[in-house]
């Protein structure tokens, strides 16, 4: 499977965006939440004006609007801001080790290496080693040295020791079944991916990208009732364009036309371009990575990349069948 793909895909949101209790926040933050739903054209100009007028706040006051707005940014996927954000608050609460894990997160997700590396010293220093942040951060980095190449799967399985460890640690911190999950869909055990999201929706911070990713995985293994009942709890929560339409697949108990077998590369890069021309993207995403998973060939990688950019669907349908009629029989 497409390393550097999954771990695009799942670090969306590697860090949990945990908004306060709506009655704990002030108008502000309330506007903040509503606005980070919003598609990013829109939500954007509202948390700059916002960013600027809270430079004027009071700093008791100033700290929770940061805290909501740094999380607003991440959430419509503007990471720099985020970062930008967190950064003034780090200067206003230099010890608050909760900040500094968003900082981590969000260098990880920049792939900035050296600031990766300068918040988990500062995060040790600050919870000290024995602390569960210290191996969150350590398998994180693992898990993002993999997803680089630089390191193979006897890491990859540290990293998943060290997350369990942070499991036992801190059982209701999200951050470990979301670190096993990562770890589980690199592994290409979807299973496994699904228990530890449901979990981090137990916890209540699975986010719209999270969601979007556990419903593709429930209709990948056929379980479309489990689908009705995890949307049916989350009305009137923002979701993806898929999202929706799979919600409308399991409303109508519909059962998916295409199986394969673990073993057939071929019947899945066929049921792969058949759902393409149905315009059923996102099942042809997962019948491709099944074919990746199973022989990473690289017509395979170039139809998946086609497929992610989201390019017209004849021009992807002709890369298919160029570069089949090229991969080694």
């Amino acid at each position: 499977m497409n390393r550097l793909f999954l771990a695009a895909i799942f670090f969306l949101s590697a860090c949990p965006l945990v908004f306060a209790e709506d009655a704990e926040m002030s108008y502000r933050e309330r506007m903040l939440k509503d606005v980070s739903y919003l598609p990013a054209e829109y939500a954007a100009p509202i948390l700059q004006s916002v960013e600027d007028s809270a430079k004027k706040l009071p700093k008791e006051e100033r700290i929770p609007v940061l805290r909501q707005l740094g999380m607003a940014w991440a959430m419509i996927g503007d990471t720099p801001s985020a970062k930008r954000v967190f950064e003034m608050l780090a200067e206003l609460e230099p010890e608050n080790v909760a900040v500094k894990i968003m900082l981590f997160d969000l260098a990880r997700k920049l792939s900035d290496e050296p600031e990766m590396n300068r918040q988990m010293e500062l995060i040790e220093k600050a919870a000290g080693a024995d602390s569960a942040e210290v191996p969150y951060c350590r398998a994180s980095k693992i898990i993002w040295d993999y997803a680089q190449g630089k390191v193979g799967k006897e890491e990859l399985a540290e990293a998943k020791t060290l997350l369990e460890t942070v499991k036992e640690t801190r059982p209701d911190w999200p951050k470990a079944p979301l670190g096993l999950a990562e770890v589980a869909l690199m592994e290409g055990n979807y299973d496994a991916t699904i228990q530890h999201l449901q979990r981090v929706d137990e916890l209540g911070a699975l986010t719209m990208q999270q969601l979007d990713l556990l419903v593709k995985l429930l209709r990948r293994e056929g379980q479309y009732a489990e689908i009705k009942e995890l949307l049916d709890r989350k009305e009137g929560m923002p979701m993806t364009e898929d999202t929706e339409k799979i919600r409308k697949e399991a409303e109508e108990e519909k059962v998916p036309a295409r199986r394969i077998s673990a073993e057939d590369t071929q019947q899945a890069v066929q049921a792969g371009s058949i759902a393409i021309r149905e315009k059923g993207y996102s099942e042809a995403e997962i019948l491709f990575h099944s074919a990746a998973e199973i022989t990473p060939n690289g017509w395979l990688g170039i139809a998946l990349e086609a497929l992610n950019a989201q390019e017209a669907e004849r021009e992807v349908l002709e890369k298919i069948a160029e570069m089949e009629a090229l991969s080694p029989k």
